[in-house]
């Protein structure tokens, strides 16, 4: 049986610890941190996530580094880098592909 969480926890996640002086990122109109979240399917964690409110930053996309991963945000405005190695790049083959990926996307990343 799942234990219930304490009442001023829950209430603490939501950013309305007032008592604490907590804030969440929507009270404070955003976030500088993102926090990067290594997992063995981001397309898995990425759509649970969107089935429990979260929204889509940057979709889950193969990057040129050698990972797979997209950002999300949840629905407290806490930014989420869902990723998984999916190859190893050496530092010559990254540049490579860094500048054939600034060819086709230019400073935008669009």
């Amino acid at each position: 049986m799942r234990r219930a969480r304490p009442r001023r926890l829950r209430r603490q996640r939501r950013g309305r610890g007032p008592q604490w002086n907590a804030r969440g990122p929507k009270a404070l109109g955003g976030s500088p941190i993102v926090i990067t979240l290594n997992v063995e399917d981001p397309d898995a964690v990425a759509a649970r996530a969107v089935e429990a409110g979260a929204k889509i930053i940057y979709p889950i996309d193969d990057q040129f580094y050698g990972r797979r991963e997209g950002r999300i945000e949840d629905p407290f405005g806490h930014q989420w880098i869902l990723s998984a190695v999916i190859e190893d790049v050496s530092v010559e083959e990254m540049q490579v592909r860094m500048a054939r990926w600034w060819d086709e996307k230019g400073p935008s990343g669009a």
